[in-house]
């Protein structure tokens, strides 16, 4: 049997009303084409990120050196091209050792320790679930929930 396949490109100039109307096989035919071009164009964007990082590394970490910058973006002409290179700092906190210094800063020093720490409170859904009722009505009135982007996936039965 011949199937009707729709490619991703005429697919592009449908709406959505229109692709809901089309056959689940077609739609799952569809679903299948664009995870491989999604899977493909990941993998070309890995490869020329990797290909820019090659070719302007040295010259943005020299830049970066002469202006006495370990991070950040600087700009700088290959040709005809503007490159902006940016490097971004990233900064993780080790959460027990701040909250000795919380500690230490309340007891210690008689300080505020708000003041300088933002914490944040957060329960694991699957903890929460595995609770008594009595435990969980003190946390109900601060939980809200909502619902996530629905997902579908379609696979051709046989």
């Amino acid at each position: 049997m011949i199937r009707n396949t729709l490619t991703p490109a005429q697919a592009g100039e449908m709406t959505a009303r229109g692709l809901a109307e089309l056959p689940s096989d077609q739609l799952a035919d569809l679903q299948e084409a664009l995870a491989a071009e999604k899977a493909s164009l990941a993998r070309l964007i890995g490869k020329l990120d990797e290909a820019l990082n090659i070719k302007f590394a040295s010259d943005a970490m020299t830049l970066r050196e002469s202006k006495g910058k370990e991070y950040g973006t600087v700009t700088f002409t290959d040709g005809d091209v503007r490159v902006s290179a940016d490097l971004p700092q990233t900064v993780s906190w080790d959460a027990e050792m701040l909250a000795e210094v919380a500690s230490h800063i309340r007891d210690e020093l008689g300080g505020d320790p708000a003041e300088y720490l933002d914490v944040k409170y957060v329960v694991r859904e699957a903890r929460f679930k595995a609770w008594p009722a009595s435990l969980q009505a003190l946390f109900v009135p601060a939980r809200t929930t909502g619902r996530g982007k629905p997902t579908y996936k379609l696979e051709r039965r046989g």
